[in-house]
């Protein structure tokens, strides 16, 4: 049997911890919300509205992933008041102004 010092004990057992509870971590904007009380609004240029219903991936993983997706209904001048919902690309909505959040989603997306 092989001897392990008791500090590399430590930390093997913390990082497996870690590593687990990474695996089982929820994403906290993965159910679906209605239009009338979204994650957050956005706006942007041209009437542009972006309300985020879901995430498909949790925060720290779309913080890797240029990629990333949101559930969205936009509104625009060319949807005559009303939304489109559908996906798109997070960082195509991330850099328009932030009007008004969950507490959750200030906390992971300021």
């Amino acid at each position: 049997m092989w001897h392990v010092p008791e500090g590399n004990k430590q930390r093997a057992l913390c990082a497996r911890k870690v590593r687990e509870s990474m695996a089982t971590a929820k994403n906290p904007f993965g159910k679906a919300r209605d239009i009338e009380d979204p994650y957050a609004t956005y706006t942007g240029p041209a009437g542009f509205v972006w309300k985020v219903l879901k995430t498909r991936q949790r925060p720290d993983l779309e913080r890797k992933n240029a990629n990333a997706i949101w559930f969205v209904a936009a509104q625009s001048d060319c949807t005559f008041g009303g939304y489109d919902m559908g996906d798109t690309y997070a960082r195509d909505v991330r850099p328009y102004t932030l009007v008004s959040c969950t507490d959750e989603w200030r906390e992971h997306y300021g």
